[in-house]
């Protein structure tokens, strides 16, 4: 593991600010509440006062005329400042908002790679988008729940009154005396501004956050994710800690917890995504190594006795202790896992038994818990949206049928997208597709499925992969697979056949058609005539390659005459001329260097002219290519979620030569980055047999295969 990256730091710097504004917005906060907590104390301790002298009971306090007039005093006080309240935090926000548009771009720019600037990306079309500013009013001013952020603090008023009351009924129930009620009452006035100032820090954060990731999805060209990053701090909560590194798609909100500290790192391009040979980068150390590292007391202050003992004795992992639970007013957020969820003593979390034996290990790296048998599944299929039995079987989708007194090519009427056609043809092709969705909602394959804009066989085909895959492996089903594009994501994913996101698997049925017959849109026809045009590609680079190689080959060798000429005539302080140096004349040992550098051009070209030779776009079998594709997509979410960071995943397919001599192997596209060479080596496996995978990598894909079985249940294997 490496030390911080330029990114991060300069994440770090941009938090530094936001803890400024918090600070500023506390103070104005604290001001803002000062005159109502100063009254209010002072009057209920007086009213404590004389209380006491009269030798009132509680009860009598309660009832009193004067303990009312203060409440309305102070419901009223408390309204005014809700008011400048909601003001400050919308002021806050907004400035917030500021400082993420000018900090996202600087952090993506100091992420690129070494040698590349964002002047490099513009060159190659790829300027930054900067959003207009009515994008980012949508949560200006609006809290978690949707709601203006000044009716957080309304219910201030209502809670303090009565912890106030509580506080005196205490007091002078207990004996405690003026003073002793007087301490406690401070302490309930006081809850409405820690509560404004917990509201103040979440939601100006909050909007800190989602300016930045909405300007990081504007530019998914560049951007392709982002990773949480928590500070190494003994501040640092333990559920940060936990999913310190863990990566998300641009549509994901972070689901950070009330008064979270947690920092976004952009996932850009890098040198491998902009065609070049270079190896990546080592991931930095992320927290929970860094925890590792430290003296036991640090390592008890954030994870406690239990969960310390636990750790050492190897029953947990770091990554385990978080989970996430969603709040009416927060939404989603990141919480330390209760100790009695962690099943200590009944095989880890949930019931099943962590890796062992060390607090580090993945799941798949050592013997897995014995898992019971699933219980049978029933043998018909109910679409469980509309309770309608449905045809097929849980090994193979319905079979697609041809309308009665259909005369012409069967393909014709099979491979007709759903979204073409008029009247009963389109009809009859838009209930098969159905029954395709109503199919994959059945068997288990997607909690949702919506295929129109498929042919019926590319329908069938989409189901097919589900099937040797999610179904026949009863891994968690998929939300949904659709052929809708998720809002936000275009540039290369709006020309990509199909991409992944979260849970879901999005299919572009129009990019197998682009530069082609409109009808033949999200048709099987089209999808396979795509793989062939991009294989060609591949093809025609490969030959190109050819030519440079034996134009390479007839500079060099009139070069070598040249110099040898030079030597035949015994005079080495003569000075050699060639035409290609523009006229110059340069010394024989010079001249001799150029050589060597010519026959180490040569010598590379041909080198990637033998690898070129056997590359295809894809790995695939040449058939029915949708179906190779929602493979490759559904890989990633097994990858996902096992942990594209997870340490043995890297080591197979980021880091090292060993890695991209095997992507090489598998395709053009394996070649792209490590999350992609899994997919294909993933795909290769399931329809190839897997034969141009190593045996490390047929293990790994194995055990993540194996575990997407075991963990069914939960949302992720692990978190990392």
């Amino acid at each position: 593991m490496s030390g911080p990256s330029e990114a991060q730091k300069t994440v770090e710097e941009f938090s530094k600010q936001m803890e400024n504004l918090d600070a500023r917005q506390a103070s104005s906060m604290m001001r803002s509440y000062a005159p109502v907590y100063n009254q209010l104390t002072r009057e209920m301790e007086e009213l404590v006062r004389k209380s006491v002298e009269r030798d009132l009971k509680p009860w009598e306090v309660m009832r009193s005329r004067r303990l009312k007039d203060i409440e309305r005093q102070f419901l009223s006080r408390m309204d005014e400042f809700a008011t400048a309240g909601g003001g400050l935090i919308t002021d806050g926000q907004r400035a917030a908002v500021g400082l993420a548009r000018r900090g996202a771009r600087q952090t993506v720019a100091s992420a690129l790679p070494n040698g590349v600037t964002m002047d490099n990306l513009a060159n190659i079309g790829l300027e930054w988008n900067r959003l207009p500013d009515d994008a980012f009013t949508n949560f200006v001013g609006i809290a978690a729940d949707g709601k203006p952020v000044g009716r957080l603090l309304e219910p201030l008023g209502v809670e303090a009154a009565q912890e106030v009351r509580g506080a005196i009924n205490t007091g002078i129930g207990m004996g405690k005396g003026v003073r002793g009620t007087a301490k406690l009452i401070e302490t309930a006035a006081g809850m409405p501004l820690t509560r404004a100032l917990l509201i103040t820090r979440t939601e100006t954060n909050r909007a800190f956050r989602e300016a930045t990731r909405l300007e990081y999805a504007s530019n998914s060209r560049v951007v392709k994710g982002y990773r949480r990053m928590a500070a190494k701090s003994g501040r640092t909560c333990m559920a940060c800690i936990a999913l310190d590194g863990e990566r998300y798609g641009l549509n994901e909100p972070l689901n950070e917890h009330p008064n979270g500290r947690c920092s976004m790192v952009p996932d850009v391009l890098d040198y491998a995504d902009l065609g070049l040979d270079v190896e990546r980068q080592e991931s930095p150390e992320d927290a929970r190594e860094w925890l590792g590292r430290q003296d036991e007391i640090v390592q008890r202050k954030i994870l406690g006795n239990t969960r310390l003992q636990a750790w050492q004795a190897g029953e947990i992992q770091l990554n385990q202790l978080a989970t996430v639970k969603t709040s009416k007013v927060w939404g989603d957020a990141a919480v330390i896992r209760p100790i009695k969820d962690l099943g200590l003593g009944k095989r880890g979390p949930g019931g099943v038994a962590p890796p062992k034996p060390s607090p580090r290990r993945r799941p798949g790296t050592g013997p897995e818990a014995a898992v019971p048998e699933p219980p049978p599944l029933p043998d018909d299929l109910i679409d469980p949206k509309t309770g309608v039995k449905v045809r097929g079987t849980r090994t193979a989708p319905p079979e697609p049928t041809l309308p009665p007194g259909w005369v012409d090519d069967a393909d014709d009427f099979l491979d007709l997208s759903s979204d073409i056609g008029r009247g009963t043809v389109k009809q009859q092709i838009n209930e098969q597709v159905r029954e395709q969705e109503a199919w994959a909602r059945a068997v288990g394959g997607a909690i949702e499925a919506n295929y129109q804009g498929l042919s019926i066989r590319a329908a069938e085909q989409v189901n097919k992969a589900v099937e040797v895959t999610i179904v026949r492996n009863r891994w968690r089903p998929l939300d949904i697979i659709t052929t809708e594009r998720l809002p936000g994501r275009g540039g290369s994913f709006g020309r990509a056949y199909a991409y992944q996101s979260g849970n879901g698997v999005h299919i572009n049925a129009a990019s197998a058609s682009r530069a082609r017959i409109g009808a033949e849109k999200g048709s099987v026809r089209a999808w396979d005539r795509g793989n062939l045009a991009d294989n060609a590609h591949v093809k025609q680079r490969a030959e190109e390659g050819g030519t440079r190689l034996a134009d390479l080959e007839a500079k060099l060798t009139v070069k070598r005459g040249i110099y040898n000429d030079w030597k035949k005539k015994k005079a080495p302080k003569d000075l050699i001329y060639d035409p290609e140096l523009e006229g110059r004349m340069v010394p024989g040992t010079d001249y001799k260097r150029w050589i060597e550098r010519y026959e180490k051009s040569v010598k590379k070209a041909k080198t990637s002219l033998a690898k070129a030779a056997s590359e295809r776009f894809h790995s695939t079998t040449g058939q029915e290519f949708l179906k190779e594709v929602i493979t490759h997509e559904i890989g990633h979410y097994a990858h996902r979620r096992w942990g594209f960071t997870e340490r043995r995943s890297l080591d197979l397919f980021r880091y090292g030569k060993k890695g991209k001599a095997e992507a090489r192997q598998l395709s053009e596209y394996a070649m792209k980055n490590d999350v992609e060479h899994f997919a294909e080596a993933f795909t290769e496996h399931i329809w190839l047999g897997g034969a141009r995978n190593s045996p490390e990598v047929t293990s790994f894909i194995e055990d993540v295969m194996k575990a997407n079985t075991t963990y069914a249940d939960r949302e992720r294997i692990f978190r990392q």
